[in-house]
This record gives structure tokens, sequence and C-alpha cells, in this order.
């Protein structure tokens, strides 16, 4: 089904964009990452309501994803959507929009299990599309790394 991004998806809602580079001809993202950076140590005790990281299968291996995302998304009680642009030769980029949870439900007492399950989801979505576009995926993040206990 097509949809438009704006008039379908997001128009009057609260939405939550996260992206990354697949190329970077103009120089400009170096400047736009540290811009990002800053916003995010500003905003880093607010965002994710103090959470930390939940470990999960990630292409092959355990890795460290944030938790905090979950949690915002269920105090917003609103659906989530995942999107992904795949750069495709020469000069266009491939979108997928696909709905992630029509609502993220944390119950009190089985959170840590629901935001596991919703971070298994998250990670087994990205590793597909890492696989399908292997070229388009610059990794700033280390999620091999030793998971914090």
């Amino acid at each position: 089904k097509k949809v438009r991004f704006y008039d379908d998806l997001i128009k009057d809602k609260i939405v939550v964009i996260s992206f990354m580079y697949t190329r970077c001809a103009d120089g400009t993202c170096p400047i736009t990452t540290a811009n990002l950076v800053r916003v995010q140590k500003l905003l880093g005790d607010r965002v994710g309501l103090g959470a930390g990281t939940v470990e999960v299968d990630f292409m092959g291996a355990r890795a460290s994803f944030p938790s905090g995302v979950y949690l915002l998304a269920a105090a917003l009680h609103c659906p989530v959507y995942l999107i992904f642009a795949l750069y495709r030769e020469p000069n266009r980029y491939e979108i997928h929009c696909e709905l992630f949870a029509e609502e993220v439900i944390l119950p009190r007492k089985a959170r840590s299990r629901g935001i596991a399950e919703y971070a298994q989801h998250y990670a087994h979505r990205l590793g597909h599309y890492g696989r399908v576009a292997p070229d388009n995926w610059f990794n700033f993040f280390d999620f091999w790394a030793a998971a914090p206990k």
C-alpha cells in the first residue's frame, strides 16, 4: 500500500525521527552530526525516562540497544513506525515505511520483558535492512560492545 509520508503518517502526531547518513558528498554530515550530538547531550537525561540498554540478538550476536525509546513510546500512547531509506544508484533512495507497533504497551509487572521483546523486534528489522543493503549502514554505535551489567 502506498502512503504519503506527511499526510498519511505524521500529520498532527508526535513523532521521533532517527536517521543515518549513507553518503556525505557535500561535507555537511560532520557538522550536522555534531549538532545532533549536542542536542542528544542536552536531552540525554530527559529522553528515555532514565532507562539504559537491553541486550538482544542482532545479526548473529548479542548486542545492546537503548531501552528508553520504548518507555517514551509507551508514555505517548502513539503508533511507532520504522522508516528505512536505502540509497540506490544513481542518486535515488528507496523508502521503506512499516508499522512497528500500533501502540507500545509495557505491563508494569513485565516491563523489562516487554522492552526486550520490542527491542528484539527492532533489532530483527534493522538486521533485515542491514542485510538487504549492507553498504548503506554506517554504524556510530558499538552494538557488539559488552552490555552493561
